[in-house]
């Protein structure tokens, strides 16, 4: 597995805020209204206002928690959306009108391969795969509970999932077939010794101190998360950028950290 470093501004992130989202599918004027976010709780927002036209007809509406991580309502060709409503997340065929109610736990957001056959639901504790095309699950990956990280598509026909901060499961579409592949560490990658910082990770406090002011959990250390990305495969993590301080008074220490990125490639090798 080749993990090549990049920049922030090395990639674009595929993502959809607050507003509306107008297109078009054969010739047919099309709406996804986003409106009303408010914060419920703490760090918790809801969009109170969500509504699909097709045409002048509204063929769904509702409400909405802001997605965790990432939505991408439309799929490349247009053909499907799909809306997390509350209650119940609704896939629509825009050509045939169809609907399928498909959910994860704690929406954390969705994606779709290229040829449109294909879409990833990633949820806190599950990711689903919906075959677009027969418009339901697909059955050998629906429910899958084990993984730590998001599962997002390699290319058309293969998925990976981060498994930990070693590994990836890579997942066939056309098969059941599975298969472990081994990646560096964050610590590894950036040469940073986790011995040296395993005392902040056992303390479980926020004590890691980004640039912009904001702390995160120690248990972040070490791993790392997908980014989702329109062009290429994207895994970021936390690197720490200090040594561990310590306040006046307080036992627990601390460090400055930020966020590095790297592009992800299978590595092929020629046949002797």
């Amino acid at each position: 597995m080749e993990m090549t470093e990049i920049r922030k501004d090395d990639f674009e992130k595929a993502n959809c805020g607050q507003g509306t989202i107008t297109f078009e599918y054969n010739g047919i004027p099309c709406r996804l209204i986003l409106d009303g976010l408010y914060e419920m709780r703490m760090s918790i927002y809801l969009y109170s206002d969500v509504r699909f036209f097709k045409g002048n007809r509204m063929l769904q509406s509702g409400e909405m928690l802001l997605p965790e991580k990432y939505y991408v309502p439309l799929s490349p060709d247009q053909k499907y959306i799909y809306i997390p409503f509350n209650g119940g997340g609704e896939l629509i065929n825009l050509e045939t009108e169809e609907k399928l109610v498909t959910s994860v736990d704690t929406f954390h957001g969705n994606s779709y391969n290229a040829d449109a056959t294909k879409m990833i639901l990633n949820g806190g504790k599950e990711f689903k795969v919906i075959d677009l095309l027969k418009m339901e699950e697909v059955p050998h990956l629906a429910g899958t509970k084990d993984h730590r990280g998001d599962a997002f598509f390699k290319n058309e026909h293969t998925i990976w999932q981060l498994k930990n901060s070693r590994q990836l499961e890579e997942h066939s579409l056309l098969t059941a077939d599975k298969r472990l592949l081994q990646l560096n560490s964050p610590f590894e990658t950036f040469g940073v010794s986790r011995d040296k910082y395993q005392s902040l990770i056992d303390q479980k406090t926020h004590c890691l101190a980004l640039p912009d002011g904001s702390m995160r959990h120690s248990g972040e250390l070490g791993h790392w998360n997908h980014v989702h990305t329109k062009d290429k495969v994207v895994l970021e993590t936390m690197i720490p950028s200090s040594e561990i301080q310590y306040s006046d008074g307080h036992a627990n220490g601390y460090c400055f950290v930020e966020y590095k990125y790297v592009q992800l490639q299978q590595c092929h090798t020629k046949r002797q």
